[in-house]
């Protein structure tokens, strides 16, 4: 509690009103329309249901499993490596577990066993959406987010980051601490920030959730580790929510392409229904947008599975693997799906960008 407190007292308001201001000078400036569709260039190829995850607390303990949803993933050796959300109770109160399937069996039904390694240390806390660094495997990202019963601050949601050791058939989390901003030589932290994890080894993508009202959108910032430079901060209009048909934007994985260019997936909500969107954006290593699609490469699919959340599909982890991008993603805020796809039936949607 009093590392929470200490973290708390870093939150600078002041901030909030610069990222909107950026915002409001970049929403509407977009070289492109997006559109919403039922467009789709991902095939299912297996899936993770809750009852099929056997996981154990750090000390040991079998624990319940009601809901397994947004993971990254990693290939390790002839594994798949999955960092697991997972949900005991409901889905505001989950944590994150680590467990492997060989590659060989990731098809259809598949069964896991895994460990906990990132817990809720508090009642008030919500252990989310891990994201691994695309240039550096033993970097995690994830979300905590807090929400306090009484005082006058109701939430709050961070993105942290932690070193892991690999190990065989198991990681380790070696450190746990919140990505901070670095403004007139102070770090702060800002009330509301997730889908916040490295492009590159250069740039970092953050999602502030401007509370005020009520929009997010993807910013890129400079950064050393998992500090990241605040005046550096800037919006692509590209990437931002076209407040016409969607609430909000936010990044969703990267996957390094080359030296020196990165496939974003990125998702948007729609603003009536709350449906998601997932689309692919090229970014070079400083964060320059190269192209992007104008449709979804993944769509709601309700016909895979009705579930808590329908039509909800959000990606967390991507690989590449014998030239197919295979991404894992949380569907309908129950399971997790495994999808795959040829990297070219991307790139050929991608509208490029004249500078």
């Amino acid at each position: 509690m009093n590392y929470l407190s200490r973290i708390l007292n870093m939150i600078n308001r002041d901030l909030d009103s610069i990222l909107l201001s950026k915002l409001r000078e970049s929403i509407g400036k977009s070289k492109v329309k997006r559109k919403l569709s039922d467009s789709n260039v991902f095939k299912l190829r297996a899936y993770l249901l809750p009852y099929d995850v056997y996981v154990i607390s750090p000390n040991g303990l079998p624990m319940n499993v009601l809901t397994v949803s947004n993971s990254a993933i990693i290939v390790k050796g002839d594994s798949l490596g999955m960092f697991l959300r997972l949900g005991s109770l409901n889905f505001s109160r989950t944590f994150i577990a680590y467990g492997e399937i060989p590659l060989k069996y990731l098809n259809g039904r598949l069964k896991i066993e895994a460990k906990t390694i990132l817990p809720p240390i508090l009642s008030s806390e919500c252990v989310e959406d891990p994201r691994l660094d695309p240039d550096n495997h033993n970097h995690l990202y994830h979300v905590r987010a807090y929400y306090m019963s009484g005082g006058t601050l109701k939430s709050v949601v961070m993105t942290f980051h932690s070193r892991i050791m690999y190990g065989v058939n198991y990681v380790r989390i070696n450190s746990l601490e919140p990505v901070v901003f670095e403004y007139n030589g102070a770090e702060y932290i800002i009330q509301d920030y997730r889908d916040t994890f490295p492009l590159s080894s250069k740039v970092m993508l953050v999602r502030p959730w401007i509370r005020s009202v009520g929009i997010g959108g993807i910013f890129l910032g400079f950064r050393k580790d998992f500090k990241v430079d605040f005046k550096s901060l800037r919006p692509i209009p590209e990437l931002l929510p076209n407040l016409e048909f969607e609430l909000k934007t936010g990044a969703n994985v990267s996957l390094k392409l080359s030296s020196n260019e990165y496939l974003l997936l990125f998702h948007s909500v729609e603003s009536i229904h709350g449906t998601y969107y997932t689309y692919a954006a090229l970014l070079s290593d400083d964060g320059e947008l190269l192209g992007v699609t104008l449709e979804p490469i993944i769509s709601p699919q309700p016909s895979i599975y009705s579930g808590r959340r329908p039509s909800t599909i959000f990606v967390c982890g991507a690989v590449i693997l014998n030239d197919k991008v295979l991404v894992s993603a949380g569907k309908d805020d129950e399971i997790l799906i495994i999808m795959e796809t040829d990297l070219n039936n991307i790139l050929n949607r991608i509208k490029y960008i004249k500078g």
